[in-house]
């Protein structure tokens, strides 16, 4: 699947929960190619909590944790993805359509 956009860590932290520590970062929109299925959707500086889609939320806390989840996305199987951002300050989401076309290519 393709998206055609490029991650920005804003920060980088270690988390401890009492039995592992696991390093946490934020993840923004970075650049945002004219191909892109998300063009008009994300604008750059959203940050990316989560994603949705086939009824599985996947947390973005690390920089490969968007590529990592979008291998899950089937071609035929998947209408439409929902991310989870924060935007000037403001949690929201948008759902961005998923086409046979977005197959066509990985970058």
């Amino acid at each position: 699947l393709y998206l055609g956009i490029g991650g920005i860590v804003n920060s980088s932290k270690a988390v401890y929960d009492g039995k592992v520590a696991r390093v946490v970062e934020e993840i923004a929109v970075g650049e945002i190619s004219d191909g892109s299925m998300v063009k008009d959707i994300l604008q750059q500086g959203d940050i990316l909590q989560a994603v949705e889609f086939d009824g599985i939320r996947y947390e973005i806390t690390r920089s490969f944790s968007l590529p990592d989840c979008l291998w899950n996305v089937k071609a035929g199987m998947t209408n439409s993805i929902k991310f989870y951002i924060i935007r000037d300050g403001e949690k929201t989401s948008v759902d961005v359509a998923v086409t046979q076309e977005n197959f066509s290519e990985l970058k």
